[in-house]
Formats: C-alpha cells, structure tokens, sequence
C-alpha cells in the first residue's frame, strides 16, 4: 500500500510452530513521483528491462504452491 508520503510499503509476518516468529517491513526508496520526475529530465527514451516484484506466499502444501504461481504468472 502507499503510505501518506508517497512510498510503498509491505509487511509480512509469519508463524511458526514452536514459537518462531518472523516480520518484516519494507518500503520503496524513492516515491512515484521522484521516479516520474527522474524520467522527466532525461530526453533518451529509456530501454530497461520491466520492473521486478517481490512475493512472499507462504501455503501449506505444494499444490496451492501452484496455484499462487498460476494465478500470479497469469497476471502478466
């Protein structure tokens, strides 16, 4: 989601048996429109690969493993 000032963040947490624990924060370097206004100043249309995403999926057996990847691969 975007948080107020403009840069993505995620969150993700797990937990497992036993009591392990693991969370964690992310959040995007520079905000959509530093991004927009980088792309502004230079006149070369640019050529670069197309953006890479990060999933984190946690499922409890390997077939709904693959029905993430079906559904996620489908979108693009």
């Amino acid at each position: 989601m975007a948080a107020s000032d403009g840069k993505f963040v995620a969150s993700i947490s797990t937990y497992g048996l036993g009591g392990a624990n693991g969370h964690v924060v992310i959040e995007s370097f520079e905000t959509a429109e530093q991004v927009q206004a980088a792309a502004a100043i230079t006149h070369e249309p640019k050529t670069t690969a197309p953006p890479l995403y990060l999933f984190a999926i946690g499922t409890l057996t390997e077939a709904s493993l693959g029905r993430w990847q079906t559904a996620l691969t489908s979108q693009f």
